[in-house]
């Protein structure tokens, strides 16, 4: 059984924008594309789920764009 694993980065409007640009082009080719965050390197195949997720809790907001595989 793998062990539960949650990793954020917070980054900047500009790296936001660079990474949603390079991660829609791999989306638009049917590819797989690879992210690092902190200093793990996670790779997502293109095979992955792709879901849309907003949250509200007490006031607080969040959206997620969620890419699920095995």
């Amino acid at each position: 059984m793998q062990e539960e694993l949650e990793i954020e980065k917070d980054v900047s409007a500009r790296q936001m924008a660079r990474t949603l640009r390079r991660i829609a082009d791999a989306i638009e080719r049917s590819e797989g594309f690879a992210i690092q965050i902190n200093n793990e390197r996670i790779r997502v195949p293109a095979t992955a789920r792709i879901s849309i997720v907003h949250e509200c809790e007490d006031g607080a907001n969040e959206l997620e764009f969620q890419f699920t595989w095995e």
